[in-house]
């Protein structure tokens, strides 16, 4: 009978409940805890393919990982963060910049020793300029708004760029009047 399940199951995938229930092959409380097993399995597949996904995402770069960021877990307190790791804190992709064990006083968004927003904007889309630490700088051919949306298009001439268009204007060239 256990190999007239799994046959069941494995070929009609979609609809397995209706067919083995018209056979009567298994009473409905043998039927109930079948599919209470069969919930588990899918729920611990489920967590093995989470597992797999969010190692395959350590290899995207940061332009794809943004895309992405649903991908990447979320920020908790406890949690033991390896260098070169990404997570998400309010909505916001940041990369973990030394092996460290989170507390509660050590946000990403506080904790600049720690992590480093991910900057690297949709080609698509020119952010505005902000300014950025040491830990991440615009790098040679970023592209931004400045002051505002509305200003003109800058590119960043060198790598670890961290002055504006207006403290460092050899650091930047502009492309567009606004």
């Amino acid at each position: 009978m256990k190999q007239c399940i799994l046959t069941d199951l494995e070929e009609h995938s979609a609809k397995p409940t209706s067919r083995l229930m018209q056979k009567k092959q298994l009473p409905k409380k043998s039927w109930t805890f079948f599919l209470g097993v069969v919930k588990m399995i899918s729920k611990a597949k489920a967590y093995i393919l989470r597992e797999l996904i969010e190692r395959a995402s350590e290899s995207l770069n940061d332009t794809d990982a943004l895309s992405g960021i649903e991908l990447y877990p979320i920020w908790a307190v406890g949690v033991s963060y390896k260098i070169g790791g990404r997570i998400r804190y309010d909505n916001i992709l940041y990369k973990v910049l030394q092996d460290h064990t989170s507390t509660e006083s050590w946000t990403p968004d506080l904790a600049v020793s720690l992590y480093a927003r991910v900057l690297v904007p949709d080609p698509e889309d020119i952010p505005v300029w902000e300014q950025p630490d040491s830990t991440n700088p615009y790098m040679k051919g970023d592209k931004v708004h400045f002051p505002t949306k509305d200003g003109p298009v800058y590119e960043s001439l060198y790598d670890y760029n961290i002055q504006s268009p207006a403290v460092w204007p050899d650091g930047w060239k502009l492309i567009t009047e606004e």
